[in-house]
């Protein structure tokens, strides 16, 4: 069990470190989606899994008589409670994330309730929230402030906002949740939550800036603007401030070409080969 978990922190650690070394910053959004997803799996999987049958050695009599001799109850005794008490330790620490995940999801889920819902798009529901309130997505809902409704350059928020829902990121955000509460004692899962959310916003951002007029300037203000504000509703939720650093703004301007697109890809599979065999 303990050379499982090691070989399960090592692989996601380096599928991470490959992805912030290579990947990140590059324009393969939707390639970047597969793969932290699949590195997470693959990491979480492969450890598991013996890709060699090991004929199980023989062990004379005379070894088997000499630990029967050396078994001691009271060495046993104390080996059973030290695993009881970790046991105690992860279901304690587990059940307190897994709390938090409920209350966020129940705090999402109230926020959109309590706001009317002022328009329908084929399976989108446009909620409107207070001028004070940031916008934010969940599954087919997009929550909007007034503001964003009203202006011109709210249309770029919307925008945004409705390609998280359409592309169905909350599903991607809540199954690391999910891992959290399982594997919380991996600290690659915190990291990989938050490439995973940060990937979603240059998804959302490539979109908008292929879909829109406004130029890559104008669209960087927009949400420079909204920093001194941001204030997300919940970390279960999409939202167009999350991660706005400058990597995110030089990820906008940046091309990947398709040489050095397929060159990155295949060093993904080729890596995974090596992992596997």
């Amino acid at each position: 069990m303990i050379a499982c978990i090691v070989k399960f922190l090592l692989l996601s650690g380096i599928f991470l470190a490959v992805y912030k070394c290579f990947f990140e910053k590059e324009k393969l959004h939707g390639f970047k989606r597969f793969y932290l997803l699949l590195a997470w799996m693959v990491s979480l999987i492969l450890p598991l899994v013996s890709f060699h049958v090991k004929s199980s050695p023989i062990v004379p009599q005379a070894t088997i008589a000499q630990h029967l001799e050396t078994f001691s109850p009271t060495r046993a005794k104390v080996v059973f409670d030290n695993n009881r008490l970790l046991l105690v330790a992860y279901l304690a620490i587990s059940s307190v994330i897994f709390i938090k995940f409920i209350s966020n999801l129940m705090q999402v889920t109230r926020t959109i309730r309590s706001y009317p819902i002022v328009e329908r798009r084929k399976n989108l529901k446009i909620v409107r929230l207070p001028d004070t309130m940031q916008p934010f997505s969940f599954f087919n809902y997009v929550a909007l402030n007034g503001q964003d409704i009203r202006l011109k350059e709210g249309r770029a928020i919307l925008l945004h906002e409705t390609t998280h829902a359409r592309q169905w990121h909350s599903l991607d955000i809540l199954f690391m949740e999910a891992m959290k509460i399982f594997f919380w004692f991996n600290p690659f899962v915190f990291l990989y939550k938050r490439a995973i959310q940060l990937n979603h916003e240059f998804l959302a951002d490539e979109y908008v800036l292929g879909n829109a007029t406004d130029k890559v300037s104008d669209y960087q203000k927009l949400l420079l603007n909204r920093i001194r504000t941001a204030h997300t509703l919940s970390p279960l939720v999409s939202s167009s401030v999350y991660g706005i650093t400058k990597s995110r703004f030089l990820v906008m301007a940046r091309r990947t070409g398709k040489v050095k697109a397929v060159g990155l890809v295949s060093l993904f599979f080729i890596l995974t080969a090596g992992n596997g065999s």
